[in-house]
């Protein structure tokens, strides 16, 4: 029996991995309320829940046919014995289309990515710049921080810079095209040009498209720092030269490596 390279099962592990993100970022608003209410059952506090069903279908009179909500008016104390996923649909459309504020108790840091990414869409084999304070240390060893949840993106440091860092494989980079990477001074002052798949999304918190990739899965990592007020792709500037006439923006720089990669390979990577 012929069993699939390594490389293949990894190309295999990339795409359902950016997949996942994708199917969470476009989740139905019913889908995001019962995440929510669900994160309120994980607090082991379904008051709010319960309350909110003996007003709406109680006391306002809403109709339903979910028995566990029929239940629960029975016996308000019954909504310790159920488990949110037992609720129908319409029960959480219901609760979105009511007009009350979604029971979030997510903790600190852990916000769901859907609450700050929309729109997005897959990117294959693009340059991205990804903004940092040890572009040469991921160059030579790759990404090694990064958010380990794809449904807790919301509320991650968008490039994980030193003060933020957690172990996982999950990180921000901006495509190179997208005059948007010119923000990403904000976050750290060196920089890291590299090929990658990923998911580009438009951030609502930071007003600006990004890409979310895999660290693992980034290739053709390159160095871009800034020395005597000019900037050097691995020591490279201008025409391939090394360590003089450097770059004067990291735009430029890595506009650079983009077009020249193939030629420069060698020299450009750790």
């Amino acid at each position: 029996m012929r069993h699939p390279s390594p490389r293949r099962i990894a190309a295999r592990f990339l795409q359902a991995s950016l997949s996942k993100l994708i199917k969470y970022l476009n989740q139905e608003e019913w889908e995001k309320v019962r995440e929510a209410v669900q994160d309120w059952e994980r607090h082991g506090d379904m008051d709010p829940f319960s309350e909110w069903i003996q007003r709406f279908y109680g006391r306002e009179g809403h109709p339903t046919k979910d028995p566990l909500v029929h239940k629960v008016l029975a016996d308000p104390d019954s909504i310790y014995e159920v488990g949110t996923e037992d609720f129908q649909r319409q029960t959480f459309e219901d609760l979105d289309r009511s007009g009350e504020d979604w029971p979030w108790q997510f903790d600190e840091g852990e916000d769901p990515s859907w609450n700050v990414l929309s729109s997005p869409k897959a990117v294959k084999n693009q340059w991205l710049i990804h903004f940092t304070n040890d572009a040469e240390a991921i160059a030579c060893d790759g990404f090694e921080y990064g958010q380990p949840d794809y449904r807790r993106l919301g509320n991650q440091p968008t490039m994980s810079t030193d003060a933020y860092r957690t172990r996982g494989d999950y990180n921000f980079a901006y495509l190179l095209s997208d005059k948007d990477h010119k923000k990403g001074f904000r976050y750290a002052h060196e920089a890291v040009v590299f090929r990658a798949d990923g998911v580009r999304a438009f951030h609502e918190g930071d007003y600006e498209h990004q890409v979310i990739f895999m660290g693992y899965a980034a290739e053709d990592i390159v160095p871009l720092v800034n020395r005597y007020d000019e900037w050097f792709a691995n020591g490279y500037g201008r025409n391939g030269v090394y360590d003089e006439d450097g770059f004067k923006t990291i735009t430029e720089a890595a506009e650079w490596v983009a077009r020249n990669f193939q030629k420069y390979q060698d020299k450009l990577t750790c």
